[in-house]
């Protein structure tokens, strides 16, 4: 229940990998991505915090002069846009003609329940396809919402303060803090993340010492496992995570995967 309230926890959730998945940083294609999209994580985080499910705008540009940044990500020119009002991503405008000579960009409102504009995400950047750019643009926003809930102990106003780096304008900052604040989660969330970061300094800052005694042994072993993959392919990993009691012949599995999947870069 917790962890569905944040969008790195939705997103652990629908992986079913709690200790390994992290929210990506980066979205490139629909193929590539493993566990729940961007777009739908944020649909899931509105209704989670009783918000009313996200606006999402398209709009379109004519296609001029491509930069090579990315493979679908360009800079188009300002003028002469289009723009196409989406409900939960879906047009309500009707479906437009696609040309190939456009390039499209998202612009996300989070709306009350009351349909007060919360805040508005407008990143600049355009892409070859609709899809691409709303769920880019929520990936955006999931990241920097994900900021607030990685550190709870930092003051709001921390968070609030980093919303232009994110192409993020805070309608409402009162309202915005209220729907947040309001979930009375915030001290289970930081017992929660406590007690999950308290494993990484372990492993991370493991001695010959600590594999002796068995805090922490990390066994590296497979074919592939002395490769290192270049960016954008698809490796496959399985593992299994388990506590082990010092001085004590227990062990217990807390979590296992088979095919864990994901995108390198």
């Amino acid at each position: 229940m917790l962890l569905g309230k944040t969008p790195g926890g939705i997103y652990k959730l629908s992986r079913e990998a709690l200790l390994t998945a992290e929210l990506p940083s980066r979205f490139t294609t629909r193929v590539n991505w493993r566990g729940s999209l961007p777009r739908d994580i944020l649909c899931m985080f509105c209704r989670q915090h009783r918000l009313s499910e996200p606006l999402f705008s398209i709009i379109s540009h004519p296609l001029k002069i491509p930069t090579e940044s990315s493979e679908s990500c360009f800079k188009a020119a300002d003028s002469g846009t289009d723009m196409i009002e989406c409900a939960n991503g879906a047009s309500v405008n009707g479906s437009p003609k696609l040309s190939d000579s456009e390039m499209f960009k998202c612009e996300i409102k989070l709306l009350s329940k009351c349909g007060d504009v919360v805040l508005l995400c407008s990143p600049e950047d355009c892409y070859k396809k609709q899809n691409d750019a709303i769920q880019n643009a929520s990936l955006k926003l999931l990241s920097w919402l994900n900021k607030y809930f990685n550190s709870v102990t930092a003051p709001f106003d921390r968070l609030y303060e980093t919303a232009g780096n994110f192409s993020i304008h805070i309608s409402s900052k009162n309202l915005f803090r209220e729907i947040l604040a309001g979930q009375s989660i915030q001290n289970c969330q930081l017992y929660a993340l406590q007690c999950n970061k308290s494993l990484e300094p372990m492993c991370e800052n493991s001695s010959l010492d600590m594999l002796v005694n068995g805090v922490c042994n990390l066994k590296i072993e497979g074919p592939d496992s002395g490769i290192c993959p270049g960016n954008g392919s698809l490796p496959c990993i399985s593992y299994s995570v388990s506590l082990i009691v010092e001085n004590e012949n227990m062990k217990e599995v807390i979590e296992v995967c088979n095919e864990f999947e994901f995108e390198i870069g």
